[in-house]
C-alpha cells in the first residue's frame, strides 16, 4: 500500500472560477470572514493601473466583478492597502499612482482614505491634510472598534515614516497621532489585532534576510483617549526547534493565541510560499508543514478565512516563484486551502460563562410552564422546550418546520406542528437541549468522549453550527493517544475535516501504542485500519495478516420503518460541503458524493404514541461519507432520571437507527426499507 505524505493531506489546490482577476502588481487583500476583496494593482499585460474590485466568495469559491454606483471612484493605485469595516464597508488608504496623461503623467503617492458602502456600491473620498498626515505606501493598516490604524509606509522618496495614524470612521478625522522609532512596511512587516477587553497592535517584522533579524512587537493604547503609546519589543525565542526564514511580503493574523504569519521565502536552493505560527505567550515558532503543496508553481498571496480555521493562498500551479517574484506579480489562478486546524489553530467559539446568566436558562429550562414544544428521542421520551430557544440558536429551524411536517392523513391536524422527532438518544438530544438555554456544553459531558462523538455527528447533521464548534473544540482539548482513534471515527463522519487529521497526526506519531494493541486491530473496520496503515511510515510494523474486523452490532436483517420526505435546508452551507469532500477525497472510498439532503428519510415513532396534535418528524439516511469507516452501536441509552423528559413507554417500533447506527448499517450493505405500514 502506498504510504501518503500526511502533510499534504492538509492542503486542497484548485482552480478559481468566475471573473478571476488577472495578474497584477500590488493589489490588496482584505476579507469580511465570507468574503475575500481584491482592490487595485497594476496589470502584468497593459501596465495600467486599476481601480477595480473583485470579490471572492468563500461559499461558492467563485470570483466577480464589482460595479460602482454614483460618480465618485478612487483614482487607480497600487502598492496601497485596504480593510473592512463592519462586515459592510471597504476602506482604501493611500497607496501609488499617476497624476497627469502621457507624457505628462508623473508617480504620486496618495493622501487619502476611501469608503465603499458595500451595499449601495458608493464611495465616499476623505483627503487628509497633507501638512500633517504625510502621503504614503506601501503602509499597514488594520481595525480596532471604529478606528482605522495606519502604520508605517514609504513617503514618495521612499523613506520609511516613523508613526502611527489613528483615524476615526465616526467623525471621519484623524484621531490621534504617534511617532515611532521602528520602520515598517508592506516589504518586511505585517500588523494584526489582538482583540479582547484591551486590543493591542501586534507587529511582526523581519529583515536582513541572509542574517535574519526578527522582530516582535506589543502597542498598547485605549486608542481612544491617550496619545501615548506603550510599545514592548519582545525578545523572540531562539529555542524553538525551527524558526522561520528571511520572509518577503509577509501577512501575519491572529487565532487565540497563535499568530499565524505566511510569505514568500527565497533562497539559492528554496524558493517557496511559507507558513509558521508563533505563540504570543510563549513566543516560540512552529513550522505549518504543508509538504510539497507550495514547492511547485508561484504561489503570491495568503488570507485568512477565520470562519472555517483555514488558510487562504492564491497563485499560480504553473509559474515560476522567482520570476513573478521579481516582477511583484501576484497571480489569481490557482486557490491553495491549507486546514489550520489539523495544526491544532483554530478559533476558539464564544460560549456563555456568565454563571447567573446559565442558571437563568436552567431554571426555564425545568419549568414546563415556559414550554411550547416537545422534542421526541429515538428512545422514546419527550423533552418540553420553548421554541424560542430553538429559532434563536437553529436558524435551521424554521425551515425543517416548514418542509418537513408530517402529512395530514385524516384531517385532525390543527395549528403549527409542535413536536420534532430527533433520531438521537434522550442523553445527547438533552445535551442539545441544554446547549439551547445555556448557550454552553454539559459539564457532565465535557469528558465523555463517546457522548461528545455523539453531539459532535447530531450538531453537523442538524446543522447546529456553533454547538458543532463548541463540541469540536472540546475534542481537540480532550485529544489524547488514548482517545485519538475514537475521536477520529467521529470527527470523520461529522465531517470535521481538521479535528480527523490532528487525532490521526498524533496516532502516526505515537504509533508505537498502537503496534501491540491487538485489541485496536481485531475492533476497528478494515477501511479505517487502512486509513491509519496509508499514512504511516513504509516501516511501521502491524499484525501480518491483520485480524478480520469485529462484526458490526447491527443486524444486517433490521429494516427501518420510514417514509420518505424532501427535506431542502442550509445545513449543506459550503464550508461543511468542502469539508465533506475533502474527507472523501483522503479516504480509500471510491465515492465521493456530498452530503444529499434531498436523498433522506424519516423514520416515525411507534405508532401508538402518535397523537393527533400537529406532529414534526426528522431524521437522514448516511451520506456517502458515512461510509469511510464501521462503526460498533453504542450501549442502550441510560435511563433519564430528569424530570424534564416525558417517558412514552416501551416502544413497538424497535429497528428505528440513530444516526451513529445508520452508518453501521450502510456499511454493511443493510438496506433501509419503508414497511407496509407506512407506505
Amino acid at each position: 500500500m502506498t504510504v501518503a505524505l500526511f502533510s499534504e493531506a492538509t492542503v486542497s489546490t484548485s482552480l478559481t472560477l468566475g471573473t478571476v482577476p488577472s495578474a497584477r502588481v500590488g493589489p490588496s487583500l482584505a476579507s469580511n470572514g465570507n468574503k475575500i476583496y481584491v482592490f487595485g494593482g497594476r496589470q502584468m499585460n497593459s501596465r495600467t493601473v486599476t481601480n477595480d474590485l473583485y470579490c471572492f466568495d468563500l461559499t461558492t469559491m467563485i470570483w466577480e466583478q464589482l460595479t460602482y454606483s454614483g460618480e465618485i471612484i478612487p483614482p487607480p493605485r497600487y502598492f496601497h492597502s485596504s480593510c473592512v469595516y463592519k462586515d459592510d464597508y471597504f476602506i482604501v488608504t493611500g497607496g501609488q499612482g499617476y497624476q497627469g496623461n502621457g507624457e505628462q503623467s508623473s508617480v504620486s503617492i496618495f493622501n487619502d482614505i476611501c469608503i465603499l458602502d458595500l451595499k449601495t456600491k458608493t464611495w465616499e473620498i476623505i483627503n487628509l491634510d497633507l501638512e500633517k498626515i504625510p502621503a504614503r505606501y506601501a503602509h499597514l493598516t488594520s481595525i480596532i472598534d471604529d478606528k482605522l490604524i495606519i502604520v508605517g509606509g514609504q513617503d514618495l522618496n521612499n523613506e520609511y515614516l516613523l508613526d502611527v495614524q489613528i483615524f476615526s470612521l465616526t467623525t471621519k478625522k484623524i484621531h490621534l497621532s504617534q511617532a515611532i522609532g521602528n520602520s515598517f512596511g508592506a516589504y518586511r512587516s505585517t500588523l494584526s489585532v489582538k482583540k479582547g477587553a484591551e486590543p493591542t497592535l501586534k507587529i511582526f517584522s523581519n529583515s536582513r534576510f541572509s542574517d535574519v533579524n526578527r522582530e516582535f512587537i506589543t502597542i498598547q493604547s485605549d486608542f481612544q483617549t491617550s496619545s501615548n503609546f506603550n510599545i514592548q519589543e519582545h525578545c523572540l525565542s531562539t529555542n524553538s526547534r525551527d524558526l522561520p526564514p528571511g520572509l518577503r511580503f509577509p501577512e501575519g493574523y491572529i487565532i487565540n493565541n497563535q499568530m499565524v504569519i505566511s510569505g514568500t521565502y527565497l533562497s539559492n536552493n528554496t524558493q517557496s510560499y511559507n507558513l509558521w505560527s508563533l505563540n504570543m505567550d510563549t513566543l516560540e515558532w512552529r513550522r505549518i508543514d504543508t509538504g510539497s503543496s507550495f514547492a511547485r508553481g508561484s504561489w503570491n498571496r495568503g488570507i485568512l478565512d477565520p470562519l472555517r480555521n483555514r488558510f487562504i493562498v492564491f497563485g499560480h500551479r504553473d509559474r515560476d516563484l522567482v520570476q513573478d517574484y521579481n516582477q511583484r506579480r501576484i497571480n489569481f489562478t490557482n486557490i491553495s486551502i491549507v486546514d489550520l486546524e489539523s495544526f491544532n489553530i483554530y478559533r476558539e467559539p464564544e460560549f456563555c460563562n456568565d454563571d447567573q446568566a446559565q442558571e437563568l436558562g436552567l431554571m426555564m429550562m425545568y419549568e414546563p410552564r415556559f414550554s411550547n414544544f416537545s422534542l421526541l428521542t429515538k428512545d422514546d421520551f419527550r423533552i418540553h422546550i420553548n421554541s424560542a430557544f430553538l429559532r434563536s440558536r437553529w436558524p435551521s429551524f424554521d425551515v425543517f418546520l416548514v418542509h418537513t411536517q408530517s402529512k395530514d392523513r385524516d384531517n385532525k391536524l390543527q395549528g403549527p406542528p409542535n413536536t420534532l422527532y430527533l433520531q438521537e438518544s434522550y442523553r445527547v438530544v438533552q445535551a442539545f437541549v441544554r446547549y439551547l438555554y445555556t448557550n454552553a456544553l454539559d459539564p457532565e459531558m465535557i469528558d465523555d468522549i463517546d457522548q461528545l462523538g455523539r453531539l459532535l455527528v447530531f450538531a453537523h447533521y442538524y446543522s447546529v453550527d456553533h454547538l458543532y464548534s463548541l463540541v469540536a473544540a472540546r475534542l481537540h482539548t480532550c485529544l489524547d493517544i488514548k482517545n485519538a482513534p475514537q475521536i477520529f471515527r467521529y470527527s470523520s463522519m461529522a465531517a470535521r475535516n481538521g479535528l480527523k487529521l490532528r487525532s490521526l497526526s498524533l496516532m502516526i506519531q505515537e504509533r508505537r501504542f498502537l503496534v501491540n494493541d491487538m485489541d485496536f486491530w481485531q475492533t476497528y473496520p478494515e477501511q479505517f485500519r487502512e486509513e491509519i496503515i496509508r499514512y504511516m511510515p513504509p516501516n511501521f510494523q502491524y499484525p501480518h495478516p491483520l485480524p478480520a474486523a469485529a462484526p458490526s452490532s447491527q443486524s444486517t436483517n433490521s429494516t427501518v420503518k420510514s417514509s420518505s420526505a424532501s427535506i431542502r435546508t442550509n445545513s449543506e452551507t459550503a464550508s461543511q460541503s468542502y469539508f465533506m469532500q475533502e474527507a472523501s477525497n483522503r479516504t480509500s472510498v471510491n465515492s465521493t458524493t456530498p452530503l444529499n439532503l434531498e436523498d433522506a428519510i424519516s423514520p416515525l415513532p411507534p405508532k401508538k404514541n402518535r397523537s393527533n396534535s400537529s406532529f414534526l418528524k426528522f431524521g437522514f439516511r448516511r451520506p456517502s461519507v458515512a461510509n469511510l469507516f464501521n462503526f460498533s452501536s453504542p450501549s442502550q441509552p441510560q435511563t433519564p432520571t430528569s424530570s424534564t423528559p416525558e417517558s412514552l413507554g416501551p416502544s413497538n417500533g424497535a429497528g428505528v437507527p440513530d444516526i451513529i447506527a445508520n452508518i453501521d448499517a450502510q456499511l454493511n450493505g443493510t438496506s433501509t426499507k419503508s414497511s407496509a405500514a407506512d407506505k
